[in-house]
């Protein structure tokens, strides 16, 4: 940690000081000097932190945030240094990213030259000065999510000379989904094909038959495989 005192100065204000036009005259100067006091400097490491705008695209978050370095050597007032202790990145525009910014380069971000402070319920912005740079990484991940669709029909596979007459009790389902909700949000009832093979089963029923749901790759079912109740019985042929 460096520091550096400088001390008072007393200015003395002359004509010279000031830009009047031609016709105005300068008589006097009350009080004709000043006095300046410049607090002492300071330099010490100071905790970064990120600044950012915007949000990433429709369906994508930010799941972590990583940068260094996470400390950098900055000179201001030894004052603004007992009540802050963080210096902020200039901004970071986040507005519309997605997973591709995981296979590009960092950030790199800039340091603010002031430190904001609240005094007597006012922001006060205090010059200054960091020559440091700050390499920022976002990692973005789709958004995850969970849909419930209902009246998903319920359809039955069986061999072609399968001889058995079968009924549903459940012809309709409702199904929970979990994963991107990109595709979640792209997906209705009908692109879901949901069924019951009933080739292995034969007369008396009823049985109680898991549901096969054939869903889109990156989503899986929430909560317990749905089931339906199946009927079968045997076909009567009329004789001639």
């Amino acid at each position: 940690m460096l520091r550096r005192i400088i001390t008072k100065k007393i200015f003395r204000l002359t004509g010279k000081n000031f830009n009047f036009p031609r016709e105005i005259r300068l008589t006097s100067i009350v009080p004709n000097e000043i006095e300046i006091t410049l607090g002492r400097l300071e330099t010490k490491f100071v905790k970064v932190q990120i600044q950012k705008k915007g949000t990433p695209a429709p369906g994508y978050e930010i799941n972590s945030e990583f940068f260094f370095p996470r400390e950098v050597l900055v000179t201001g007032p030894v004052n603004i240094f007992k009540e802050a202790d963080t210096i902020s990145t200039n901004v970071v525009n986040i507005d519309s990213i997605t997973s591709e910014q995981n296979r590009t380069f960092p950030w790199v971000v800039d340091i603010e030259n002031a430190i904001t402070i609240k005094k007597n319920d006012k922001y006060i912005s205090v010059p200054v000065k960091c020559e440091e740079k700050i390499n920022v990484w976002f990692h973005v991940n789709e958004q995850k999510g969970t849909k419930t669709f209902d009246n998903v029909k319920v359809n039955i596979f069986h061999p072609v000379n399968y001889h058995f007459k079968v009924t549903l009790k459940e012809e309709f389902i409702s199904l929970s989904l979990k994963g991107s909700k990109l595709s979640l949000d792209k997906l209705n009832a009908k692109d879901i094909m949901a069924y019951i093979d009933v080739s292995s089963l034969s007369p008396p029923g009823p049985y109680n038959q898991p549901v096969i749901c054939n869903i889109p790759k990156g989503l899986e079912l929430e909560g317990n495989p749905p089931e339906s109740h199946v009927d079968i019985v045997e076909t009567i042929v009329k004789k001639k």
